[in-house]
């Protein structure tokens, strides 16, 4: 898992990819003016299930970034009021501490596909493109699709091809992680479960047990 830098370190690059990328509304039927009233706020949701969804009109929301996660984007749809919430997502947020809730409506989903499995994978975001669920894993992306449009009615006529090849997924991957490579094995987070970071020095848990291994085998050859 990566830890505080890593995180800083994607957020910097996405920042970058955002100040870069243009913007869109979402569904491309809405026209003129009327394309900011429909953009998705989180903050304030509106809907319950079997209701539009309806957001506040803050800003206008725009397309993800190349990967999210370590997935590739495919398709991506931003939600407006054609669109029918009708609950039942079985996504729960929180912990079993605080307690869990249904996540409920969201703004903005992903269909994407593990760059490590190859899975398609259904992601439920925020207007920023942040990760607030996974709901679920197929087999092909018009599974995904069948599945999210029993909780969103509506949603099929708003999914926007992403046009993101596997070889820009991967660059995007690889300049957004740049400063967070294990320094032995040149690895980057998403391919490691730990890492710690000593003055710059970086080694990730896969290196450990190797080293640990190796001294082992050392000390057995000494008896």
């Amino acid at each position: 898992m990566p830890g505080r830098a890593g995180v800083n370190q994607e957020d910097r690059c996405r920042t970058a990819y955002k100040d870069r990328r243009v913007a869109t509304t979402g569904c491309r039927r809405l026209h003129g003016a009327a394309n900011a009233a429909h953009v998705a706020d989180l903050a304030q949701p509106r809907s319950q299930a079997g209701e539009h969804l309806r957001y506040t009109a803050t800003r206008m929301i725009e397309k993800p970034p190349p990967v999210l996660g370590n997935a590739r984007v495919l398709e991506y749809a931003v939600l407006d009021e054609s669109v029918t919430y009708l609950g039942h997502s079985s996504l729960f947020a929180g912990n079993f501490t605080d307690g869990l809730k249904e996540l409920g409506p969201v703004p903005c989903l992903a269909i994407a596909q593990d760059l490590k499995t190859g899975e398609i994978i259904l992601m439920h975001c925020d207007q920023d493109w942040d990760l607030l669920g996974l709901g679920g894993r197929y087999d092909s992306i018009a599974d995904a699709k069948a599945r999210v449009e029993r909780t969103y009615h509506g949603v099929s006529s708003c999914w926007i091809d992403a046009k993101i090849t596997q070889e820009e997924a991967l660059k995007f991957r690889d300049e957004m992680w740049a400063g967070q490579r294990c320094s032995f094995c040149d690895k980057i987070p998403p391919d490691f479960n730990m890492m710690i970071e000593r003055n710059n020095v970086r080694i990730c848990n896969s290196c450990i047990a190797e080293f640990h291994k190796t001294l082992q085998e050392g000390r057995e050859s000494e008896k």
